[in-house]
């Protein structure tokens, strides 16, 4: 709640798992949607209310290799175009506006079997090389480094302490101490298919609207998954249906 108005916000998922729409409320009241859309190799949400739309862009692997943001009454579109190695690892991203680009970013990795990369950089459109990053990890312990122009900006210390308790300790530029903070990440929780429920609404917490009798936790936050899933909306039922 906020000034007296209470937000509320509905997800609402299609019998496949995929997310079918977000709706958001003020006092039991509709402001705005969100809608998702398959295509075979495109996902397409749609802000009917702000007139905009973000379309992801798939390859045949299904990962995703450009994204784009268009804003219609601006007339303007932001773009990131994602370039994957022969092992599947993510190398490179070119981002943009219009037909200008911004910058771009490479990966690095330490293996070819890495599913995470363990630096990174950051080049200007003149190919400038304007920041980067380098990870280590040892045991439970993983630092981060981050260098703008060369310069050593930022380090930070993270502990697996266990029970999914992680202790983050960060740097200045000097090496002294600004923070520490311990945090405990929450499980995913078990589907539950046993249960039918279509609809749950929250205030403070997400909620969920699952269809085909599948119940998710309140704690489970919202999530888009790309998968193998064609087919075209059907209005009716507000879902996708294949054919």
């Amino acid at each position: 709640m906020a000034n007296g108005v209470n937000y509320y916000t509905k997800y609402f998922y299609n019998k496949w798992g995929l997310i079918d729409s977000i709706q958001q409320l003020q006092n039991s009241k509709w402001s705005s949607s969100t809608i998702y859309q398959y295509l075979p190799h495109a996902i397409l949400i749609t802000d009917p209310e702000r007139r905009t739309v973000s379309i992801q862009h798939l390859n045949d692997q299904y990962q995703l290799i450009r994204e784009e943001s268009i804003h219609f009454v601006y007339q303007r579109m932001h773009w990131v175009d994602h370039r994957y190695n022969e092992n599947g690892q993510l190398i490179e991203e070119v981002s943009g506006l219009n037909d200008a680009i911004e910058k771009r970013t490479l990966y690095y990795y330490d293996t070819q079997k890495a599913d995470n990369f363990s630096s990174w950089q950051v080049f200007d459109p003149t190919g400038k090389l304007t920041a980067e990053s380098k990870i280590a990890v040892q045991d439970n312990e993983s630092t981060y480094l981050f260098y703008r122009d060369g310069t050593l900006e930022l380090k930070i210390v993270s502990k697996d302490l266990g029970d999914h308790q992680y202790e983050s300790t960060v740097f200045d530029k000097q090496d002294k101490i600004t923070s520490k903070t311990i945090q405990k990440r929450k499980v995913p929780p078990i589907l539950n298919n046993s249960n039918a429920q279509t609809e749950i609404e929250a205030s403070n917490k997400p909620s969920f609207v699952i269809s085909e009798k599948t119940e998710i936790n309140k704690s489970t936050p919202p999530f888009t998954v790309f998968s193998r899933c064609l087919g075209k909306k059907d209005t009716k039922k507000s879902h996708l249906v294949t054919g």
